[in-house]
């Protein structure tokens, strides 16, 4: 059973404030899309920014992450034939 379809009108969609963690580019607890072509520097930008937001921290010979922020980093490659 499929569920049931809502169609919501935008006249009924409140206007929230959006809060930037990188302005204008990624908003703060959004989903976010990089795209472009290959080579363009888009995971290392991504890194990047997790490796500021994040605290590596050395206990025991081993590397411990501390973060204040929660990431979710899929990566995906469409249209290569392997």
């Amino acid at each position: 059973m499929e569920p049931e379809l809502k169609l919501i009108n935008m006249d009924k969609v409140e206007v929230e404030q959006i809060e930037w963690l990188l302005y204008p580019f990624i908003p703060y607890g959004k989903v976010t899309i990089i795209q472009g072509d290959p080579g363009e520097g888009k995971t290392t930008m991504v890194l990047q920014i997790i490796a500021k937001l994040t605290t590596f921290v050395y206990v025991a010979r081993k590397v411990c992450v501390y973060s204040v922020w929660d990431f979710i980093y899929y990566y995906n490659v469409l249209g290569v034939k392997g």
